[in-house]
């Protein structure tokens, strides 16, 4: 079966319901738009973009029912990284089996790099996350992220078309103040967000409609979750962890255990196994990808006797609670001790003041590496770095501090490491 028949035979049950807030489409009146797409070839990857969100989206939905494979891209990519997406998708359109969805990230190297999801990995994807997300038929979620981010794409539209939820398109540029209206005014029930972005919501939001707030993409720190405990109490949060390289969802912490385990993306969700090799997560599943479009080697790198090694470096404590602490690729050493940039982000993003960091390394001949950070906060280095002393360990203290207006972004929306 592929992920259009499988979310057809669910969204005939919903028929009379309303899919899509903009203009009252109901999942009858989708299928029908889906399903009017134009004939022609099938198995063939498609660019998936529009003027708007809810429009990328039918065009989605026209692709797969086409017997054809999304390419989701942004408008905001520009035309150079879509032309090298077209060029790698011309170069191996005859490549594909049973690939259901093609999505680009922009890897270490900030160049895109095409991750071949399958249908069985999004479909099983999707009920491991019906075991555990607790929604409604008919609840409203708002989608407020990019439909190139995987969670979004996987764990919020397609899931959302697969529950029977209302979804409502944000399709104005970031404001907190302004979004954090939108989702009072319009009584969004369900909304997925990162950490950073419900920090920014919480001075604004008032959530009296919220009932679920899923959490993902980066790390959660106590600060955050702090300050969402005691102004959002009464919600049902989740953390959860995921790769596009498994279609995404590896792990979710649920409501009931959320505030006892701050820092924890829980345990592995329905058929999805972990263990840990040098301290990076590896995981095995019936979600991982195909590979790497045009990638043979990086492929081989990433999927080993049928493990995905994450390139995530992690722990897992005595009750199977998973914690994430960095990333393998982005690990510095100094004076032979192993530091994470996370490890210190996350404790920087707590302090008041501080809006985003990036901590790199600098060659040294001392130590080996400096710890360096750019950050944009509101507070002077001085004041910072007595922030840092306070809280970290004396070797994780940053060498060098830079203040800077602004950090650079991945297409994804992640700092950019340099």
């Amino acid at each position: 079966m592929n992920v259009w028949e499988f979310l057809k035979r669910r969204m005939l049950r919903y028929r009379e319901r309303i899919a899509f807030t903009e203009g009252k489409i109901t999942y009858g009146t989708l299928i029908t738009l889906a399903e009017n797409g134009e004939a022609g070839q099938r198995n063939v990857p498609i660019i998936a973009k529009g003027a708007t969100r809810q429009e990328q989206a039918i065009k989605i939905l026209r692709i797969m029912a086409g017997g054809n494979i999304p390419v989701p891209v942004e408008v905001s990519y520009g035309a150079e990284r879509e032309e090298k997406i077209k060029t790698i998708l011309a170069k191996n359109r005859d490549k594909l089996h049973k690939t259901a969805a093609i999505l680009f990230t922009s890897g270490t190297t900030g160049e895109p790099k095409g991750v071949k999801l399958s249908h069985r990995g999004i479909i099983e994807n999707l009920k491991g996350i019906d075991g555990y997300f607790q929604v409604r038929e008919g609840q409203k979620i708002l989608i407020a992220r990019p439909l190139v981010h995987v969670a979004v794409f996987t764990g919020e539209f397609l899931f959302a078309l697969y529950k029977g939820l209302e979804i409502d398109f944000y399709e104005e540029a970031f404001q907190p103040a302004r979004l954090a209206k939108y989702i009072d005014e319009n009584e969004v029930q369900v909304f997925g967000c990162t950490p950073t972005l419900l920090y920014h919501l919480s001075r604004h939001l008032q959530g009296k409609s919220l009932d679920s707030i899923v959490i993902s993409g980066e790390r959660l720190t106590e600060g955050v979750a702090n300050i969402v405990k005691e102004k959002f109490s009464d919600k049902k949060f989740y953390n959860v962890y995921g790769l596009t390289e498994n279609s995404p969802r590896v792990s979710a912490l649920c409501p009931e255990e959320f505030f006892d385990n701050i820092g924890s993306v829980g345990k592995p969700i329905a058929h999805t196994k972990v263990k840990l090799e040098d301290g990076e997560l590896l995981v095995k599943s019936r979600s991982l990808m195909q590979g790497y479009i045009d990638e043979r080697e990086k492929t081989k790198e990433k999927l080993k006797k049928g493990w995905l090694h994450t390139g995530d470096m992690a722990s897992i404590d005595g009750q199977r609670y998973l914690y994430i602490l960095g990333r393998k690729d982005d690990l510095l050493i100094r004076s032979g001790m192993n530091i994470y940039p996370a490890e210190i982000e996350s404790v920087a993003l707590q302090i008041d003041g501080v809006k985003n960091c990036m901590v790199y390394g600098e060659e040294d001949i001392h130590y080996g590496q400096k710890i360096c950070m750019k950050v944009v906060a509101d507070l002077g280095v001085a004041a910072l770095r007595k922030e840092l002393i306070d809280r970290l360990p004396a070797y994780l203290i940053p060498d060098k501090i830079l203040l800077v207006e602004s950090l650079e972004l991945t297409p994804s929306g992640k700092v950019k490491r340099k």
